[in-house]
């Protein structure tokens, strides 16, 4: 998985608000979470918690890091989603079949959509018939299912 172990180590402390209940929960030991949070405070070159006697508490700097975590960790976590989703992901051929007055004034604006909407959608090919049109387009797909759905009306 994509992280940073260490920015998951200060969130899980702060969520714990409790150095060994994080240790707990990372399944790591209580003086790696400090030798982390430690490691940290000494590359940003700032205190995150203030320490007393068992209590733990963020510092002004800690609260503002936290919200950069929080959202760093957020971010790692979509990207590898979506590259796990790209990963399981084929490209399927489909034909549309429309009459040349609406492959002409209404399937530019629907390809566009899909071309904004769905990662991968590419390659579309407009063959201008008589009195009708084709376009062939290459359509990400899972599970066999089409993730393209397309109206109509004229």
């Amino acid at each position: 998985m994509l992280e940073d172990f260490k920015l998951k180590v200060f969130v899980t402390v702060v969520q714990e608000r409790n150095f060994t209940k994080a240790a707990k929960v990372l399944g790591i030991s209580q003086p790696a979470v400090s030798q982390n949070i430690s490691d940290l405070e000494n590359t940003l070159n700032t205190k995150l918690f203030e320490r007393n006697r068992g209590d733990i508490a963020l510092t002004e700097n800690g609260r503002t890091f936290f919200q950069y975590a929080e959202k760093i960790l957020y971010w790692y976590n979509s990207a590898a989603s979506m590259f796990a989703i790209a990963a399981n992901t084929k490209l399927e051929k489909i034909n549309i079949l429309a009459s040349a007055d609406v492959a002409e004034f209404i399937l530019p604006d629907v390809l566009a959509s899909l071309y904004a909407a769905i990662p991968g959608f590419c390659d579309a090919r407009y063959a201008p018939a008589s009195k009708s049109a084709s376009i062939t387009a290459f359509v990400p797909t899972r599970c066999g299912r089409k993730r393209v759905n397309s109206h109509f009306s004229g």
